[in-house]
């Protein structure tokens, strides 16, 4: 039983009312979450039936593992009280509990209550790459409406508004992009009758909320611009000269500010602007002697830094009040218009799905929120079926609560007896995926609402704080204390980083003298950004190399040597740069691996059988075309395809190819015949019919997956066909819609899931990967890399929407032909810009929070010196960095930076910054600080990788000596499972199989020919010649359909001579065969990778590693289905007497076909049969 700590407790046992969890990084909120679970099923006073709570997550994954370990603490409380009935009661009620995502919890609802909100109850949920199409042909219907009614006046204008001159394809992008917010509120109707109203010119502007956000911004920046004034009062005040000379413009200078910001605190609108359109500066005086004085130097730098930040209010109070009103009176047709077109998409859309029966996610959330909740005057009443499900629980439990939308907030009330019965965890200092509308503001606005919870007066509703961290070294720990409280606040971060947000250090660790935090400041001449990532790639090598000679990790408890996999580094844009990352490392001869999936489109094994069904559509595309050609299926040289066109330039690549085969190319030939044939297919085949013949006539799932180390390639191809048998399934046919379906998400810049490969979180291998990724995972020691990347924002794009503020936009002078900035678009570009930043900050906080042992902080940059001083002017004598200073930010390393100089270990930095007036440091931990000065080669940043960490111990030969020594003489604890391979082949495996026996029966069979082909090739040509043979044309000509297959390519001439062709005719004329022609479908030589537990494949296996997990690769000679099952046929070549050797030789090997086979297709495998190529009979497992 763990030992809880109070607070953890409290979370465990408060079950009378509301409660909020604020769980802090590392605070062991799954383990509390589970054992709140088994304390309320368990109880023995008052137990809750498993199956009447609710427990919601935001991913399967995360339902499957709470799911998991609920179940796994009932068993052990099981297994400790045999005869007690209570617990296996609820073991049986666990079954049907309620642990699920939010969307399936959803889905049930809908599909019990289908009739009355008028779905079908055989829905299903539409993929993206459906939804893209469906939308593109509402949005196509609308618009061709709306374009086709005379004098729509309205409607032009909106496409004058929204569209540049060659297509409306912006206006199309606007129209998804409010429909797809509105689908995040709970009433989309209500939110753009508001909107709309906040466009009235009637309104007094200094009052308006977009004014509120301006005078809000404006008052921060004067203030940080009041405190540089001040700054330079006292700088001035250390020189009597100066202090003479400067201190009545100084404080002019400040009267100038001060006057603005009355202003605003006025909340006069039309003051404001005229003060900040009108302000002016006195010319500052010159002292004489004073021109390279420091101090002198630093105050100029301050004043031109506070006139810029006057300067900038410009851009915000852009009109008087009259000119703003009359910009809302010009653009409310232009916001009414638009708003009525969202209306009509979503109605065709909606139409289009229903036609379909399918739903989106949103669609589910929607559903749910009619089935429980209905607006009443502008308030949120619960339906009566809201109080029949709400009674159905007793608790109400949701995870990552800070991850929440509005709709699921209100669908999370409504179930739990109007919050009475409403548990909910997260920490809003994690909340990552404003891209998924995920909204903190909903768990911070509960968690200000909600008071401290006490056990002694258990309160309700009550807020429980987990502050202790059990993950990180206490280094790390307060070192992410002293960058957020730094950094973090109200105004830039939407929440104080105060007490109840300190991380408090509940990890036991061994004392060491190494490095735990390290801010590495690289200086370096480069191109692009890639040379930055590899300059880091290589200082990270380095420091991988230093840690791993050094240090040694607890794993499961035990002290071991670090290796490749205690490390990760973690990107911002892992996309982008993770490859990167992962190829240098690998020539440092590191392991590394990325968990970053490509886009499913741009994949070349995606790329190319897209192209070929592109030309199999329409041979006349040039660029698809080429790109077949040039492709591994066909192999065409550059200079090939240089000769091809020498004839006549102007002509379609396809003619020329015509030509090209006309003069004796056997490539153009063999494309030109494939194509023939493949475009005779596609006539009467559907599409994933289509595909198969195209993977088994060209060999392509061979070609890839034979130059890739992974199975990703395979499965991808796999993926393909799956997707086109989906998109068939929906009702769309024929090769054309599907190309064109392909072609739309291209254009849309959309995208399918990719197949990832099961095996990297297995490796030894670094990881790579983004800060988003990293999420919920830990490692001993990692990276923080690619931090000088800037933030990317959408606070300048032409269209803004926000919750608040509403839908905004430039507004356009026809007359001049220019757009140019409104009120509501200023207003809302500054909150959309202050909402990203904190979003940011908390991007940094996940990454920071990952490190259990070492934390390393990277920042690349050009002319590094002057990047610090650039921070240093942001720097004031406080002990926390202005909130100004932190919006002001554009990058990561931006608040690294600015947190190594006010660090006390940063007084290098300082000396960069030129900071000598520095002194309010509060309590911070030990950081290494480097700076590296110019690297602009590999050689350089080895150099000083070895000279610049100026803490490390010394390197002696002695040392390495002693290292080595305790790697060699080292024992793992799993040693063992070093014996056990990763991935096996089901031909390794004969566990009924001796070896002598073994070598006996791979003899050579007497059928082949002794002549000149060693017998693994003579069993490669059977069996190749099985899996490409057609059977109903070798019964009518045996002799013409083995010539086929040597022209083909199938099978080369020397295999066909070598062929006993009476022994494959007695197989081609059996009733076995028969049965094979006469079935539903055939699968020949089907690819399998699925994971077996080692036991099951392996001999001699150690009882503490039986039920490790390996891949088993193999491949099924033949299965054909019948009676709506499959029947395994597999080929032996096997000298022997009796059929029934076989079975007794390979029944371990169908076993493990038949698994592969039932986990790899949708059938169930009813039969083995091993047929005897050398007795002509065969024998059923």
């Amino acid at each position: 039983m763990p030992n809880w700590t109070q607070n953890q407790q409290n979370a465990i046992n408060s079950t009378k009312g509301s409660i909020l969890v604020s769980a802090s990084a590392g605070s062991g909120k799954t383990a509390v979450l589970v054992e709140r679970v088994i304390n309320r099923i368990t109880d023995k006073k008052n137990p809750t039936p498993a199956d009447r709570m609710l427990v919601v997550t935001y991913t399967k994954a995360a339902a499957a593992e709470m799911k998991e370990r609920i179940i796994a603490r009932l068993y052990d409380l099981i297994k400790a009280n045999p005869y007690d009935s209570h617990l296996r009661y609820q073991q049986l009620k666990l079954q049907n509990a309620h642990i699920s995502t939010i969307h399936s919890f959803c889905s049930q609802l809908v599909r019990e209550n289908f009739y009355s909100l008028g779905v079908s109850k055989d829905f299903r949920i539409a993929d993206d790459g459906e939804l893209s199409v469906l939308k593109n042909d509402a949005i196509d219907d609308v618009f061709d409406t709306l374009y086709s009614k005379e004098n729509n006046l309205s409607f032009l204008n909106i496409v004058e508004a929204f569209s540049d001159n060659k297509d409306d394809k912006a206006l199309k992008q606007v129209v998804f992009k409010l429909y797809e917010f509105l689908r995040s509120h709970p009433f989309p109707h209500t939110w753009l009758e508001e909107k709309l109203s906040y466009y009235n010119s009637n309104i007094d502007i200094s009052t308006s909320i977009w004014a509120e956000i301006i005078f809000k911004y404006s008052y921060q920046a004067l203030a940080y611009g009041i405190s540089l004034v001040e700054s330079n009062l006292e700088l001035s005040a250390t020189d009597e000269k100066l202090q003479s000379a400067l201190t009545t413009a100084l404080t002019e200078d400040k009267m100038t500010i001060t006057g603005i910001m009355s202003a605003i605190e006025d909340r006069n609108w039309d003051d404001a602007y005229k003060l900040v359109s009108e302000c002016s500066f006195g010319r500052f005086p010159s002292v004489r002697g004073y021109k390279d004085n420091p101090t002198k130097i630093k105050i100029s730098e301050n004043r031109d830094k506070y006139k810029k930040i006057v300067s900038d209010l410009s851009k915000y109070f852009i009109y008087d009040e009259e000119s703003c009103k009359a910009d809302l009176d010009l653009l409310k047709p232009v916001v009414e218009e638009m708003f009525n077109t969202v209306l009509l998409f979503d109605h065709k859309f909606q139409e289009l799905k229903k036609l379909k029966n399918i739903l989106d996610y949103s669609d589910l959330e929607h559903y749910t929120l009619k089935l429980l909740v209905k607006e009443e005057d502008g308030k949120v009443v619960l339906t009566e079926m809201a109080h029949k499900i709400a009674s159905q629980f007793d608790e109400v439990m949701v995870d990552e609560y800070q991850d929440a939308n509005e709709v699921q907030d209100i669908i999370f009330k409504a179930v739990s007896n109007e919050e009475e019965d409403l548990f909910v965890v997260g920490d809003v200092k994690q909340s990552i995926y404003s891209f998924r509308q995920a909204m903190p503001k909903i768990f911070i606005d509960r968690k200000e609402k909600y008071p401290l919870y006490v056990a002694e007066k258990d309160n309700y509703p009550g807020r429980i704080v987990l502050e202790k961290n059990f993950r990180s070294r206490k280094e790390i720990t307060d070192s992410v204390n002293f960058v957020f409280d730094s950094i973090m606040s109200k105004d830039c971060g939407d929440i104080e980083y105060n007490e109840e947000e300190t991380l408090v250090c509940g990890a036991t660790y061994n004392d060491t003298d190494e490095t735990k935090v390290s801010l590495n400041l690289i200086d370096m001449d480069y191109e692009e950004e890639t040379d930055k990532c590899i300059v880091e790639a290589d200082f990270i090598a380095k420091e991988i190399f230093r840690i791993k000679a050094r240090r040694s990790v607890y794993d499961k408890g035990e002290l071991r040597p670090a290796n490749d996999g205690d490390f990760a580094i973690l990107l911002r844009s892992a996309n982008k740069y993770a490859h990167i990352y992962v190829n240098r490392l690998k020539m440092w001869g590191i392991q590394a691996t990325s968990t970053v999936s490509e886009s499913f489109l741009q994949n070349r094994e995606i790329v190319i059988i897209t192209n070929l069904l592109r030309i199999i559509d329409n041979p006349l595309q040039d660029i698809p075309l080429l790109s077949v050609m040039a492709s591994p299926l066909y192999g065409f040289t550059g200079d090939e395809l240089a000769l091809m066109r020498t004839e006549d330039r102007k002509k379609r690549i396809y003619n020329s190819l015509v030509t090209f085969a006309e003069n004796g190319s056997e490539k153009a030939k063999r494309l030109l015949d494939d194509l023939d044939r493949f475009r005779t297919y596609a006539v009467t085949m559907p599409v994933h019919t289509l595909l198969d013949r195209i993977f088994e006539e060209t060999f392509y799932t061979s070609i890839f997956d034979g130059v890739s180390e992974t199975d990703v390639p395979y499965n991808n191809i796999l993926l393909f066909k799956e997707y086109a048998t989906n998109y068939e399934s929906s009702g769309y046919k024929g090769l054309s819609a599907f190309v064109t379906y392909i072609d739309n998400l291209v254009k849309q810049e959309s995208d399918l899931n990719a197949s990832k490969t099961g095996e990297d979180s297995d490796l030894n291998a670094v990881k790579i990967m983004s800060i988003h990724g990293s999420k919920g995972l830990e490692f001993p020691f990692v990276f923080l890399a690619n931090t000088t990347r800037k933030f990317v924002s959408d606070s300048n794009d032409n269209v803004l929407i926000h919750k608040d503020l509403g839908f905004s936009l430039k507004a356009k002078d026809y007359e001049n032909s220019i757009r140019y900035n409104t009120l509501p678009k200023v207003a809302t570009s500054i909150e959309i810009k202050n909402s990203e930043k904190a979003e940011e900050l908390r991007v940094l906080y996940v990454a920071l929070t990952r490190a259990r042992e070492e934390l390393h902080m990277i920042c690349t940059d050009k002319n590094m010196a002057n990047y610090i001083n650039k921070m240093g002017a942001y720097i004031s004598d406080t002990e926390k960095i202005s909130p100004y200073a932190v919006s002001s930010a554009n990058k990561i390393s931006d608040w690294l930076i600015m947190c190594g100089l006010i660090q006390t270990d940063g007084s290098e930095l300082r000396k960069i910054a030129d900071i000598n007036y520095f002194s309010k440091f509060k309590p911070c931990p030990k950081w290494d600080i480097n700076y590296i000065k110019g690297v602009n080669s590999e050689e350089k940043v080895q150099e000083e990788c070895e000279t610049t960490t100026t803490q490390d111990t010394e390197v002696t030969d002695d040392y390495i000596d002693t290292i080595i020594k305790d790697r060699i003489e080292y024992k793992y604890k799993n040693d063992g499972i070093n014996t056990i391979p990763t991935k096996v082949a089901v031909s390794d495996i004969s566990h009924n199989i001796s070896k002598e026996r073994f070598k006996k029966v791979l003899a050579r069979p007497d059928f082949m020919s002794e002549k000149s082909m060693t017998p693994t090739e003579r069993g490669t040509a059977v069996h190749s010649a099985l899996q490409y043979i057609d059977f109903k044309n070798a019964r009518n000509n045996f002799d013409s359909e083995i010539e086929r297959l040597i022209s083909k390519g199938f099978i080369t001439k020397r295999q066909g001579e070598v062929l006993d062709r009476n022994k494959l005719l007695n197989l081609v004329n059996s009733p076995l065969t028969d049965r094979i022609v006469n079935s539903e479908k055939v699968y020949r030589e089907f690819k399998f990778y699925t994971k077996i537990l080692a036991k099951d494949a392996l001999e001699n296996v150690p009882d503490n590693f039986s039920d490790q997990k390996i891949i088993l690769q193999g491949a099924v000679d033949l299965a054909f289905v019948e009676d709506n099952s499959l029947v395994i046929v597999d080929y032996k070549t096997d000298r022997i007497k009796d059929v029934s050797e076989l079975k007794e030789l390979y029944s371990q090997q169908l076993l493990l076909y038949k698994n592969a086979m039932e986990q790899c297709t949708p059938y169930k495998v009813s039969k083995c049969i091993i047929y005897s190529i050398t007795l002509g009979d065969f024998v059923e497992v």
